[in-house]
């Protein structure tokens, strides 16, 4: 049982140094998306090279006090693996609030800025009650399932939430 308890804390504290070391990491980056993406090991960079896009459409945000919705934390039922792209935009967005929502827990992944809530994509009932506590959302990112029709349904609830839409 000690054994357990140590290794637990071995690796809650080492997860907690290396965000810590990437926090730091990224305070001399902030201006450059793909490099902060690189910094918390996102795959919005590498694998799919979102971010030059995410960059030029969400630079005029920047030093908004924005509301973002990214959908899926990632890292499966693992409640602290995954949360690299939450990190990312709350070092981007320097007075932004992020938020996002998954089918698993993830609260390990919750700090000052950053607020997750459990939930499914397509349940429009926890969709309104994540809506009604937080208000209109300037950037919504829907990462997760990739089944056609929950991006759709959540696209249709989620699209009156939005302040104003970006296409790409």
């Amino acid at each position: 049982m000690i054994k357990n308890i140590k290794s637990k804390f071995d690796s809650e504290t080492k997860r907690k140094t290396k965000n810590l070391v990437n926090k730091i990491k990224a305070f001399f980056v902030l201006n450059n998306l793909t490099t902060l993406a690189k910094i918390f090991g996102t795959d919005k960079w590498g694998y799919h090279y979102y971010t030059k896009h995410y960059q030029k459409h969400f630079r005029p945000f920047k030093y908004k006090k924005i509301k973002l919705l990214e959908i899926g934390v990632r890292g499966y039922h693992i409640p602290t693996n995954g949360g690299h792209s939450l990190r990312m935009w709350k070092a981007y967005f320097c007075l932004g609030k992020i938020y996002s929502l998954d089918i698993y827990g993830k609260s390990p992944h919750e700090e000052h800025r950053i607020k997750i809530y459990q939930g499914s994509q397509v349940d429009q009932k926890f969709l309104m009650s994540i809506c009604e506590e937080i208000g209109d959302l300037d950037i919504i990112i829907d990462n997760v399932g990739h089944i056609n029709e929950h991006v759709i349904k959540t696209f249709e609830y989620l699209f009156r939430n939005l302040k104003m839409a970006v296409f790409m």
